[in-house]
């Protein structure tokens, strides 16, 4: 998912294995509702905007990289 720039629906990463790094280095904009669970690392170093709801959720978070996040419009659970 490394020229992934923006989603627009729904979009869940979900039931991983416990060790699963999720990198999304091209990332600008979460459009739509969008669900990280199960993942050791997220990775989004791009990231500027979430418009709707990002829930992270029952991760065995190591590393949470959102550097250059810059505006949430709804909710980052």
């Amino acid at each position: 998912m490394e020229n992934l720039a923006e989603n627009t629906g729904s979009f869940n990463i979900i039931d991983n294995h416990s060790e699963t790094i999720l990198d999304l280095p091209s990332l600008v904009v979460i459009g739509g509702s969008t669900t990280f669970k199960s993942l050791a690392n997220i990775t989004a170093p791009n990231l500027r905007q979430i418009r709707d709801t990002l829930n992270v959720i029952e991760n065995p978070l190591r590393t949470l990289t959102l550097e250059s996040l810059r505006q949430i419009n709804k909710d980052l659970v």
